[in-house]
């Protein structure tokens, strides 16, 4: 975790990374689907563990680092906050007595969310080098003399500004 966070941080990239811990996340799924000896389940259960333990401090930065303002950035933490914490709801759904003891419809149903969020994710990266390619471009437009008096007359502010670079 430690060094996928270092990494991340390192070489200011996000989407890889997060990528990473999601895949390391599903080979620990799909050796739950797969086999049925105990200690290969256990090893199982630590590497889908290991996985999500890189993803979401990886994940959490990349969220807080695209906002730009303090409290829009406060505001949106909450909110993924309470997303986060509402996914017990779902876990407790999915994974029913009556699916014991290999608990497969859990397992799969984790495998389609992780796997849709590698989808997503590539998604969001597109997305954002996108935003940041406008942004580039209309400030390429701007002659030297409208550069020098643009921080004064521009009223966007935060991620809205031509300065601010989304990270992907």
């Amino acid at each position: 975790m430690l060094a996928a966070a270092y990494s991340s941080d390192r070489k200011k990239e996000r989407t890889f990374h997060a990528i990473a811990g999601a895949s390391v996340c599903l080979v620990g799924y799909i050796v739950l689907s797969v086999f049925i000896e105990r200690a290969v389940l256990y090893t199982g259960v630590c590497i889908a563990v290991a996985g999500l333990f890189v993803l979401f401090p990886i994940l959490n930065a990349w969220l807080t680092g695209n906002i730009a303002l303090n409290m829009k950035k406060s505001i949106v933490t909450a909110m993924a906050v309470s997303a986060n914490n509402s996914v017990g709801l779902l876990g407790s759904n999915i994974y029913r007595q009556s699916d014991a003891p290999r608990y497969l419809r859990g397992h799969r149903v984790n495998l389609m969310c992780i796997s849709l969020f590698i989808v997503l994710a590539l998604l969001q990266r597109s997305l954002l080098r996108k935003a940041n390619d406008a942004k580039k471009l209309e400030k390429s437009k701007l002659t030297i003399e409208e550069l020098s008096g643009f921080a004064a007359k521009d009223a966007r502010i935060g991620d809205e500004s031509l300065d601010f670079m989304c990270r992907v």
